[in-house]
């Protein structure tokens, strides 16, 4: 792919995003799965842009086929993981039991 074909691309994700980002969430209902269908969108989009016309239309049309089941990305092998700032909440159910613990003797 050439320059211009990535920069035109890039052109156009930065300024369409916002509004099919906000189209995916209206139809998903959930941020993280409304993600996953722009970022599928936005490959599949980019795998067809030299023959594409209305970048936006067709983009729009991909979120509507694409929301209507969950999204399984074809570069991701393993189940997701979101990531919590602080402890979880097992731990501080068990401190108590490791302050026990640690109390006996070898």
């Amino acid at each position: 792919m050439s320059a211009t074909h990535d920069q035109d691309y890039a052109a156009v994700v930065d300024r369409e995003r916002p509004l099919i980002q906000a189209t995916a969430y209206l139809l998903t209902g959930d941020p993280v799965q409304a993600e996953r269908v722009v970022q599928l969108v936005f490959a599949q989009l980019y795998g067809r842009w030299s023959g594409l016309r209305h970048p936006l239309l067709e983009a729009l049309r991909a979120v509507v086929r694409a929301a209507s089941a969950p999204v399984q990305l074809p570069w991701e092998y393993r189940q997701r993981v979101e990531l919590i700032d602080g402890p979880p909440p097992a731990l501080a159910a068990a401190e108590p039991i490791v302050a026990d613990l640690r109390t006996l003797s070898y």
